[in-house]
């Protein structure tokens, strides 16, 4: 396994943001697990309440020595409504009075990055309604007399987001953080665009992914899944999307749906005849043990087998929870169905792009050999690939149902495949 890079990104503000601090904190734990890693980084969330520890002294003097803003790679800055306290003098502060402990954390990483283009500062305004109760003229003042400093003819000049809600902060910051990390992860993990043939790029083929590409794989898909309007997916199990545990996008396609984007979803049914034959595969020993073969079986021993299968258990189930979460909450923005019919790869289809990733089960030792045990296209939206992915996506969709998922219907629709396969395997 190799060595991640760590990054420290320090988060400075008021209390009055702390629904933004938390979400800072969630994203970035997402990224660790998903982007950051794929670029070999570890990003840790440095905050005050977390990093501090009990010392005698000027208190922000101790923040400052112990968490050291100045030696940060990205700082974060939030304002809104108040602006904070202000601080005794400092003698490594290169202005006046000093406000806020906001305020001088920012000065320290601003002095650092003007002597050393470090850390990347990335400074947000909140605007949204402030209740009437709760509003301190003094502290308002404040706030903005600060954000006048950032003009092209003030004391810090540079650029700062303007934010409404808390869910628009949370993909400006999304973005805004994928962007920065990028810009500093070391040069060997950053997502290179392949020397693709001109074959390649007149059928739309923007890149291919080797599962030793998986991280960058993951990163693209995650930056194309921001930006968004509506998603399509077709998939076994779509765990990695709608999983309870073990997903890696579940959390994106929730912020979507909160956004009010649409989501079609078609996920293979149980008891198609492959997922049979899995189920048949992964418990060899016990038909070995009990000289049982496919004709053998009943809907009742398939269905018990089925709940012993890694597949079924860690995979199905897991993805039919999240599927019943997400239903129930977002109602008409979701659309599940399920197909009998094989599906042969997963597909993800955004407005901008294709994700294309074929179920490869053949030669399966010969190919982990080389390192191909699957791989995925990125494909463009104005390709005649893409056009033929969603008329395949829209037929299927046609052609399947959503449908109740419990025993009763399982083991009764168990028992028509097994039908099917029975007289299919006497017929050989």
């Amino acid at each position: 396994m190799r060595e991640l890079q760590e990054l420290r990104l320090y988060i400075a503000s008021p209390s009055d943001v702390s629904e933004e601090r938390t979400e800072i904190e969630l994203i970035i734990d997402e990224f660790n697990h998903t982007i950051a890693k794929g670029l070999g980084l570890y990003l840790e969330c440095i905050k005050w309440e977390t990093h501090s520890t009990p010392e005698m002294g000027r208190p922000q003097s101790v923040i400052n020595s112990q968490l050291r803003p100045e030696d940060s790679d990205i700082f974060i800055g939030l304002l809104w409504s108040r602006f904070g306290t202000p601080t005794a003098k400092d003698s490594n502060i290169r202005i006046g009075q000093i406000e806020s402990g906001t305020e001088e954390e920012f000065e320290l990483a601003y002095c650092s990055f003007i002597e050393k283009k470090r850390p990347t500062i990335m400074f947000y305004k909140c605007n949204r309604d402030i209740k009437i109760s709760s509003i301190d003229p003094k502290q308002l003042v404040k706030v903005n007399k600060f954000f006048e400093r950032f003009n092209s003819t003030g004391i810090n000049p540079g650029l700062y987001k303007k934010y409404d809600e808390l869910k628009e902060f949370k993909e400006f910051f999304r973005r805004d953080l994928s962007n920065a990390i990028q810009k500093l992860a070391p040069d060997s993990a950053k997502l290179e665009s392949p020397i693709m043939s001109n074959y390649h790029q007149a059928n739309g083929i923007k890149h291919l992914f080797l599962p030793r590409d998986n991280e960058k794989r993951s990163f693209s898909k995650i930056e194309i899944l921001q930006n968004a309007s509506y998603i399509n997916l077709i998939a076994q199990t779509g765990q990695a999307f709608l999983g309870i545990v073990g997903h890696r996008y579940r959390n994106l396609i929730e912020d979507l749906l909160r956004d009010g984007k649409t989501i079609k979803i078609i996920l293979s049914h149980p008891t198609t005849p492959n997922s049979i034959l899995r189920t048949f595969i992964e418990n060899q020993t016990f038909f070995n043990k009990n000289k049982t073969d496919i004709c053998d079986l009943t809907s009742d021993v398939i269905y018990e087998l089925y709940k012993e299968s890694t597949w079924f258990s860690n995979k199905l189930l897991n993805s039919w929870k999240g599927v019943e979460l997400i239903k129930r909450k977002y109602k008409n923005l979701v659309e599940v169905r399920f197909t009998k019919y094989d599906i042969p790869a997963s597909i993800l289809i955004t407005n901008t792009n294709a994700f294309f990733e074929p179920y490869l089960n053949a030669n399966m030792l010969e190919r982990a050999e080389k390192d191909i045990l699957t791989f995925d296209l990125l494909i463009d939206n104005n390709s005649h690939l893409y056009k033929h992915y969603m008329d395949y996506f829209n037929t299927i969709w046609e052609l399947s149902r959503d449908v109740e998922l419990n025993e009763i219907n399982i083991k009764h629709e168990l028992g028509k495949t097994l039908n099917y396969l029975k007289i299919n395997y006497n017929a050989k």
